[in-house]
């Protein structure tokens, strides 16, 4: 209509046309204005009310929201309180068991050093009883040449035996060579013992004695050029651990006399060394000299 009205303005459109019919299109215009303004304001209206309804409803889902908003909030609240108190109580946990953790590691620390001091008690007293196992010994002063008891003409050999041991020595048997050593030939005769069996037990600190009839004249013994090799062994056993046990024992004596002729413990080492090469050229390896030993 407006541009209508603005071409007439400018083009005097109206002018061209009768009063009459220029009444009818002004008043046609005016109805269709009118029917296109109402519409105009029905539109506006009924989008102004859609409008409304969505503000309202957006209006709606804002409190919803912020219903919902508020009760997370309050939740999270409730949530961070629990946290909290969760934390003390975690504290106090850690608190507690940072105490036992201390009690355990300082136990722990006790049983080890008890378990230590238990192992070196047992390591001692499991010395202490092998120290103290039966301990069969000859003496050199305790080996001797006697008088047979029968036969004057011959000599015994004899010898005493203890037991330096705390326990009881059970099952006590000897086995020996003495040999005569020839200074000149550089060999020996031997007379063998086996079975030479000692029927007791023999307690702590005490002796025993044993003596075996010797194969030779006391006078080729005396007045030959001869040394006399004594070679012990002993085999017993402890009472209590029944531990099988052994002694060996080298006796020499290089003045052999008719009465009182010693024996001597401590061998020349040169000597020894060759007096274990003709044992063992004599399959008698067993009888050697341990010249290891101090």
């Amino acid at each position: 209509m407006s541009l209508f009205l603005l071409a007439d303005e400018y083009f005097k459109l109206l002018d061209k046309v009768e009063k009459s019919k220029r009444r009818i299109i002004l008043l046609c215009s005016l109805v269709l204005l009118s029917i296109v303004s109402i519409i105009d304001v029905i539109t506006e209206v009924n989008d102004g009310k859609e409008l409304v309804d969505k503000a309202n409803k957006i209006i709606g889902q804002s409190d919803t929201l912020i219903s919902q908003t508020n009760s997370i909030i309050v939740d999270l609240s409730k949530n961070i309180e629990s946290v909290q108190q969760s934390n003390k109580s975690i504290v106090a946990i850690d608190s507690v068991l940072k105490g036992v953790r201390d009690t355990v590691s300082n136990q722990v620390e006790i049983i080890k050093s008890t378990a230590k001091k238990s192992a070196e008690l047992i390591r001692l007293e499991e010395k202490k009883f092998m120290a103290d196992q039966a301990d069969i010994d000859v003496f050199t002063n305790e080996v001797r040449l006697i008088n047979n008891s029968v036969d004057s003409t011959f000599f015994d050999i004899q010898f005493d035996f203890r037991n330096l041991g705390m326990r009881t020595a059970t099952n006590i048997e000897f086995k020996g060579k003495v040999l005569l050593y020839n200074k000149i030939l550089q060999d020996f005769q031997i007379q063998d013992f086996k079975g030479w069996y000692f029927s007791e037990n023999l307690t702590s600190r005490t002796k025993g004695t044993i003596g075996k009839k010797l194969k030779w004249k006391k006078e080729e013994i005396i007045t030959g050029n001869y040394y006399m090799i004594f070679i012990v062994k002993s085999f017993y056993q402890d009472l209590i651990s029944k531990r099988k046990l052994s002694y060996t024992g080298h006796f020499l004596a290089t003045d052999l006399k008719n009465e009182e002729t010693k024996f001597n413990l401590t061998i020349d080492y040169e000597y020894a060394k060759g007096l274990n090469e003709r044992l063992r050229e004599k399959g008698l390896k067993e009888y050697s000299i341990d010249l290891n030993k101090d």
